[in-house]
């Protein structure tokens, strides 16, 4: 299940044992907010909500599934060839975003789609490819603005067009 954590970028050193123990901390926070997030109904579709949060070596933009059916969003790993399913109020990052000529992927009228990325518990990351639609990155004229901690905004990280369903989408089909 993906997980994310909110820190600030550190401008020192950590020991690895206090890296261990914030990981541990994040894991159990994530896990506690995942729990909830069975629980508690899913906020407004269209409620931006972007922050940065650390990654798995680096600070990224973070966002939450928020728009999935109560199944969930099934999704194909590109790293590991596995299907996993998010649900709302899992959290991934997100770099790397495409606008959708098929409509299989962006979905319900939104075109945009992201390369969405997380880490689970045993280290392992994810990436796969996910409709805009799902996730509360907001309108357009507001995450194309936000400001990406590799500099510049997320407009930058404009990958190009693509084609087909999220489990095989490929930019410039």
């Amino acid at each position: 299940m993906p997980t994310g954590t909110v820190t600030a970028p550190e401008e020192t050193v950590m020991s690895v044992t206090t890296r261990l123990r914030r990981r541990a901390a994040g894991v159990l926070a994530a896990a506690g907010c995942a729990a909830a997030s069975l629980v508690a109904a899913a906020g407004p579709a269209d409620a931006a909500s972007l922050w940065h949060c650390q990654g798995t070596t680096t600070t990224e933009t973070c966002t939450r599934v928020t728009s999935a059916p109560a199944s969930g969003v099934k999704v194909y790993d590109r790293i590991t060839g596995r299907t996993y399913t998010l649900y709302n109020g899992n959290t991934v990052y997100i770099r790397y975003w495409y606008r959708d000529t098929s409509g299989l992927c962006g979905v319900n009228g939104d075109p945009y789609v992201w390369q969405a990325y997380w880490t689970s518990s045993d280290g392992q990351q994810h990436r796969v490819m996910i409709g805009d639609y799902y996730l509360a990155t907001g309108p357009e004229s507001y995450w194309r603005d936000f400001r990406s901690p590799y500099g510049g905004t997320l407009a930058n990280w404009y990958g190009g067009t693509g084609s087909g369903t999220c489990n095989v989408f490929r930019p410039g089909n």
